[in-house]
């Protein structure tokens, strides 16, 4: 598989397009397009209301439309998301080398990209997005109260928009139609309260670089063995923050699992799970989970998730934390 971890960088927004763009004659067509654009999310369960909820800085847009970019240029990849209604995303972190969680996150926005930047697909609307070589000269926005793009959905006093730089807002507008350009107020669940609280603020900023560097702190690391081979890996907090397959069944389990809990014992015990329901492991069967970094309380596997799946599905479990044996009874 090859890597394309330089092309994440290729592209960026530009100031906003010349309104020569948005030509009135064009609203039709592009109003048509609209409707096929948003049956085609819907395919892939997205709607606007999700989208203009997720709030995404320059940088980060940046990078989903290079990604979105990058996943319309594989094949491969473009043909099994459209058959999944979703990206492959263990393949797509590994060629992009973009964290598996993160993705996770930001999938919807760079599905939403990738299909209406698909060539031929929405000429007119893929007119609402100006960006191009990163050489070219960088803008920086500016984060005024009023937004600018293309209607996409109307409701009320309400419009959904798709500005020029990929975003998705709700913002308070009574009189623009589908495919016309909408400008107003983003509709903010809740009030704004930076100013009253910027004392505090500047003094949980040393507090917020800490607190960030534990999250991405590697503490502890679980081996699970259970003929499927998977390896978790726990930050400070002691939440999961990466998990992968060492092998094809263990990226099977992956592929299956819901982390829903991401604490230690949750996680084990998911794969757990998963192994048994796919039936590559048995009752009796012995599974081997190998422990390094801040040693548990030897008590720990006494009770919770992992104890209810070994003694549920009679697994005779192995677990070595750091040369010391821990049991679950």
């Amino acid at each position: 598989m090859k890597k394309r971890v330089l092309d994440k960088d290729h592209y960026i927004f530009l100031d906003k397009p010349p309104v020569s763009l948005y030509k009135e004659e064009d609203n039709g067509e592009r109003k048509t397009e609209i409707e096929a654009y948003m049956a085609s999310l819907r395919t892939y369960m997205i709607s606007l209301e999700s989208l203009s909820k997720e709030h995404f800085s320059r940088d980060e847009l940046n990078l989903h439309l290079n990604l979105a970019l990058i996943l319309l240029s594989e094949e491969k990849l473009l043909a099994k998301t459209k058959e999944l209604k979703r990206i492959p995303l263990k393949v797509f972190s590994s060629m992009v080398e973009e964290p598996l969680f993160e993705l996770k996150k930001r999938q919807k926005h760079i599905l939403a990209l990738t299909l209406l930047l698909e060539p031929g697909a929405y000429p007119k609307l893929q007119k609402t997005l100006h960006f191009g070589a990163v050489e070219e000269k960088r803008t920086t926005p500016i984060d005024g109260k009023d937004h600018t793009g293309t209607v996409l959905k109307r409701r009320g006093g309400f419009a959904y928009i798709l500005s020029n730089d990929g975003a998705f807002y709700k913002i308070r507008d009574a009189g623009s139609d589908v495919g016309s350009l909408g400008f107003g107020q983003k509709v903010r669940r809740k009030p704004n309260v930076v100013k009253p609280l910027l004392f505090l603020l500047i003094l949980a900023i040393p507090l917020g670089f800490y607190y960030n560097s534990l999250q991405k702190e590697i503490e502890r690391t679980v081996i699970i063995k259970a003929v499927g081979e998977v390896t978790l890996k726990f930050n400070s907090f002691g939440h999961l923050v990466d998990a992968f397959g060492n092998n094809p069944k263990g990226r099977d389990y992956i592929d299956r699992a819901k982390f829903d809990d991401l604490s230690l014992d949750a996680a084990v015990g998911e794969v757990l799970e998963q192994a048994y329901i796919s039936e590559t492991i048995q009752e009796r069967s012995t599974v081997e989970i190998l422990i390094s970094g801040k040693p548990l309380a030897k008590d720990y596997f006494h009770e919770g998730a992992t104890k209810d799946r070994i003694v549920s599905y009679q697994i005779e479990a192995k677990i070595n934390d750091n040369g010391s044996f821990l049991f679950t009874e």
